[in-house]
């Protein structure tokens, strides 16, 4: 926690401000939901015992409980929550606090945002939703438990890309596989023509290009441009 911010927080030992701000309005109960710590679950419970307000923004609209999904304390969540913190509240970008979960990959956390009814489907600013970035965050267990909450997983996002790209670059093939077995197409294209191998292909991902050349209905298929998955391969110095 910044120094400046502890000075402006006590005095003699006592709370003076609680809601005290830095200069990108971050609140002490901010940085104590980042830092995720042993020690930051109990200034956490301190705060809230003051009334530390637990919907605050900060200068990119952040709140504290988005800044606690993006650790790994499930006890913070709790306490914001049981506090009466806003689970689908969004920031400047779009982003609520399960994306924020699925992002740190914490599927305790993600549970309870769950059992606080969290939205499942929303899109962030670029139409990125929450099951996309468990794909990108490498979490199987997340992505099964977003998929049995109702996740589309043909959802697509500003750019057309869809859950299953957003999978070939986070590189796992387990969580390509669940998508599949979830329904997902896997001959989909971007809004520029690019396919999920095409993806696979440019960010080398060896494995699961191996499992969607088995899969895809033409390996020859090309994007806007005229590339094909051997070209992108080829620019990614990629042997598969």
């Amino acid at each position: 926690i910044p120094t400046d911010l502890v000075a402006e927080l006590h005095d003699d030992g006592g709370i003076v401000n609680v809601n005290a701000v830095d200069e990108n309005k971050r609140t002490v109960l901010m940085w104590a939901c980042k830092g995720g710590s042993e020690v930051d679950e109990v200034i956490v419970e301190r705060l809230l015992e003051e009334e530390a307000d637990v919907n605050a923004v900060d200068a990119n609209k952040k709140t504290a409980l988005m800044y606690a999904c993006g650790g790994k304390s499930e006890d913070i969540v709790k306490r914001l929550l049981k506090k009466g913190a806003k689970v689908d509240a969004v920031d400047k970008f779009g982003r609520t606090a399960l994306m924020y979960a699925c992002s740190g990959g914490s599927i305790e956390i993600v549970e309870r945002l769950l059992a606080a009814k969290a939205k499942v489907n929303v899109g962030d600013g670029e139409g990125i939703t929450a099951l996309m970035y468990a794909c990108w965050g490498k979490s199987e267990d997340i992505v099964k438990r977003l998929l049995k909450k109702g996740a589309k997983v043909d959802a697509v996002d500003k750019f057309g890309r869809t859950a299953l790209m957003y999978a070939c670059g986070g590189g796992s093939v387990e969580i390509v596989v669940w998508l599949k077995t979830a329904g997902v197409k896997v001959n989909e294209k971007d809004k520029y023509g690019k396919t999920v191998l095409m993806y696979a292909c440019e960010l080398q991902r060896e494995v699961i290009v191996d499992w969607l050349s088995k899969k895809v209905a033409n390996v020859n298929e090309k994007d806007e441009y005229g590339r094909t998955a051997l070209m992108y391969a080829c620019e990614g110095e990629s042997i598969v």
